[in-house]
């Protein structure tokens, strides 16, 4: 299974996107726990929304370029259900159960996913 030789400029935004995903996984570390009336996880947070739709925007772009359409279709649907879980959290009031959602629902969801996926983009950039 040969890969399509990536662009520079493919190359970097794959590099770059694997960097968000990984940032994702350190601000839901951070938030998990952190006081959500102060600043900082307030901006932790903006940053957060903004990372996951920076994702999802990249997806359709890095999806010309798989090999197997069909799988990375499927890790797609699977991104769905994970942004389903992150509104559900970013639109609860922050008590106990928004704690929960996040460690419990949240980042294992997320990080379960983003595990596929960076399996899947690795033989791209790896040189």
């Amino acid at each position: 299974m040969g890969h399509s030789k990536l662009t520079v400029d493919q190359y970097h935004m794959m590099y770059e996107y694997m960097q968000d995903l990984v940032g994702v996984s350190e601000a839901f570390q951070y938030l998990d726990g952190a006081d959500e009336t102060k600043s900082r996880p307030k901006q932790v947070f903006k940053d957060t929304v903004l990372a996951f739709e920076k994702i999802n925007q990249s997806h359709s772009y890095i999806v010309e370029y798989m090999n197997d359409q069909e799988f990375f279709q499927t890790l797609l649907e699977e991104f769905h259900e994970v942004v389903l879980t992150f509104e559900k959290w970013a639109e609860t009031k922050p008590t106990d159960v928004k704690v929960e959602v996040l460690s419990q629902q949240l980042i294992p969801s997320y990080e379960n996913w983003k595990s596929k996926m960076q399996a899947t983009i690795i033989p791209y950039i790896a040189h």
